[in-house]
């Protein structure tokens, strides 16, 4: 276990499915500066891939012609960081 960065954790998770989200939702990032946590990188990066790839499974089933939003919201409160990933069901026609 090492200290790394959560957003940097997140923006490389995104990297890897950038292919998959372009034609399906917008990515609207709510990122805190560097939050540092001690952890182990590759699975709190599986972890944050595994939900990504749900998120944009879920935009696909809803509504499978129109470009849908995912939120990733990371912060920091008392002794904690935490990464939210949303979907929205406001969509654009593509």
């Amino acid at each position: 276990m090492t200290y790394n960065d959560l957003n940097q954790i997140v923006e490389d998770e995104l990297m890897l499915v950038k292919n998959e989200i372009q034609f399906v939702a917008e990515i609207n990032r709510q990122m805190e500066g560097q939050l540092y946590l001690l952890c182990n990188r590759e699975e709190i990066g599986q972890v944050i891939l595994n939900l990504l790839l749900n998120a944009i499974y879920a935009v696909k089933k809803m509504r499978p012609t129109f470009l849908g939003e995912i939120t990733v919201k990371t912060y920091s409160s008392e002794n904690c960081v935490s990464c939210q990933i949303k979907r929205y069901r406001h969509w654009h026609q593509r």
